[in-house]
């Protein structure tokens, strides 16, 4: 436009020279009324309208207005031409699937899932309602407590707060979960979920397998599901870990299932906006129906980036606090020390009662002493201490000098029997003997049928005491029981007329992992990164990134897994810098 006005010509040669004056001027048009769009919808396309700056804006659009649209501007100068492509992404409406597996020792069959979810637009949460029919009745009630089956379709349909991706924005619905599952009492459960994307209904795709045990106990329980947070870690490219431990109430008291997942999908599709995401799982409900043999959950989901404005470089927190980063905000708390925890008011410091709470380090034949930030572990009567860390042992009095019995001594777990001579009992000390006067009133007769005499058995064991009873056996006609099975102490079996050590190993089941015999008793053993619970046969995983305070290098967070930890990298993304808290 800045080129129009007056421009003169000028030409020369040997017969002289012309001149002429010419006038330029420059027009143009926008697009405006003689714009003209055709796509999908025909030649011309309804609901549309052209912005101040050129661009075309189309007004409810549907799954079948995707394709290649072409908009045709006009004026007196002539025509300009653009095409453009449109993908409409079908939202989310569910989700589909089939479920197998063994529980229990009880093949599932095949279990058929289907659930259907309600966005609040104006809170931004999700309501996820599931059904999981052909349950059978034997395992239906445990299965209550798997709310972790639906996961990969309660992420991927998550409502979206800020810049979070839910799993459907991130995956497209592509992806596969491998799930691990540890209750506090040991038991353990693997689970492989695999989404094949959206059907034409919207419906996300979804096959599960499981395999593990349930502790028998959840059966006919009062299940109560507590509110639980889900943390999704980028760990790398196309690939996420998530953490959670998911709480319930057992008949009113505490349990806890702790779920390791990790994620792949297709790297090409980028990862979260931020390096974690809290998804937070409230208005938690699980049901079985056993005329229905249908396992029903709900619950309300919503997904948030979380921003730690505690690694700020800023104190936000005055001297004696500390900052904890909350989903979305942050909070002031008081520094207590180890072995201490905020109180429920959020402002003092309460000692933590480690023997109260089973967080104790104690072995199960230890006596657990909880004292100011701490505790400490002691051995009962009978037995002494090997160390730090180590169970307590038992004490063998038999070899101990002055002799502790006046015949013989019998060595039992945590104490020990003095024997006498046959003729002889023993005296009030339980350790000197005296010959054994006859008389007829000491003489009783027993004519039984059964196997053995219940009341010949003492029902408890004094430590140093004994039982004596002159008893005249007669044969009854029929088959008598046999009464040379002499009592043995517990722990042990008489063969060939010895009190021998019952291997109580060769038990199925006995202990969660390995088992040792000891004489008279048992022990139950667990692999490197386990602890054992108070129960003495079940194994629990030891989160050495919480308990051990372990420090990873930097770009690295620490992560939980069974039987160890992993420092795995955790690049910043674009625009981002590593803050000064560790990890």
């Amino acid at each position: 436009m800045g080129d129009s006005g007056r421009y003169q010509c000028l030409a020369e040669n040997e017969m002289g020279a012309v001149e002429k004056v010419v006038v330029l001027l420059l027009q143009s048009g926008a697009p405006g009324r003689d714009s003209e769009i055709r796509g999908r919808r025909g030649p011309a396309v309804p609901g549309h309208r052209t912005l101040p700056d050129g661009s075309l804006w189309l007004e409810r659009v549907e799954t079948r207005d995707t394709g290649t649209y072409e908009c045709v501007a006009h004026n007196l100068l002539g025509s300009a031409t653009a095409r453009a492509s449109l993908v409409v992404k079908g939202e989310p409406r569910g989700g589909r699937g089939n479920m197998i597996g063994v529980i229990n020792g009880q093949e599932l069959g095949v279990a058929t899932l289907n659930a259907s979810v309600q966005q609040e637009a104006r809170s931004g949460v999700t309501t996820l309602r599931s059904s999981i029919g052909h349950i059978p009745a034997s395992v239906g009630p445990l299965m209550r407590v798997l709310v972790v089956t639906i996961a990969p379709i309660y992420w991927a349909l998550a409502g979206e707060h800020g810049d979070a991706l839910n799993g459907h924005s991130l995956t497209g619905g592509s992806f596969r979960q491998e799930s691990h599952m540890e209750f506090s009492t040991g038991e353990l459960l693997t689970m492989t979920q695999v989404a094949r994307g959206l059907d034409p209904d919207g419906l996300l795709l979804l096959d599960v397998a499981v395999h593990g045990v349930i502790p028998e106990s959840l059966a006919d329980a009062d299940l109560r599901a507590q509110d639980f947070q889900e943390d999704y870690v980028q760990t790398g490219p196309g690939q996420l870990f998530v953490g959670s431990t998911q709480r319930f109430l057992q008949d009113s008291r505490p349990m806890s299932l702790r779920c390791n997942h990790s994620i792949q999908y297709e790297a090409a599709r980028g990862p979260q906006p931020q390096l974690v995401q809290h998804l937070q799982a409230s208005a938690i409900s699980a049901a079985f129906d056993p005329a229905a043999e249908a396992l029903r959950f709900q619950l309300t989901t919503a997904l948030q980036a979380d921003v730690d404005e505690c690694a700020w470089p800023t104190d936000l927190c005055p001297e004696g606090q500390r900052c904890v980063n909350l989903l979305g905000s942050y909070r002031c708390l008081p520094d207590c020390g180890p072995g201490f925890r905020v109180a429920a008011d959020g402002a003092d410091c309460e000692d933590v009662d480690e023997c109260l709470e089973q967080s104790d380090e104690c072995h199960y034949n230890q006596i657990c002493e909880n004292t100011p930030g701490g505790h400490r572990c002691s051995c009962p009567r009978g037995y002494r201490t090997q160390g730090p860390g180590l169970p307590c042992l038992d004490i063998n009095e038999c070899l101990q000098l002055p002799r502790t019995c006046a015949f013989r001594c019998h060595n039992l777990q945590g104490s020990y029997r003095c024997l006498c001579p046959l003729g002889h009992s023993l005296l009030p000390d339980g350790k000197a003997c005296t010959p054994m006067e006859r008389s007829a009133q000491n003489v009783t007769t027993v004519s039984h049928l059964g196997r053995l005499v219940p009341w010949l058995r003492p029902r408890a064991l004094l430590p140093g005491g004994a039982y004596h009873a002159w008893v005249s056996l007669r044969p009854h006609p029929g088959t008598l029981s046999s009464m040379d099975r002499a009592w043995c102490p517990p722990g042990f079996i008489r063969q060939n007329g010895v009190c021998m050590d019952l291997d109580e190993c060769r038990v199925r089941s006995l202990c969660q992992h390995a088992c040792r015999n000891t004489e008279g008793s048992y022990r139950c053993l667990c692999p490197s990164g386990y602890r054992l619970l108070p129960s003495g046969k079940n194994c629990q995983d030891i989160n050495e990134c919480e308990e051990d305070g372990i420090e990873c290098g930097p770009g690295q967070m620490c992560f939980n897994t069974r039987g160890s930890y992993q420092c795995v990298d955790t690049p910043c993304p674009a625009t981002y810098r590593q803050g000064s808290s560790p990890g």
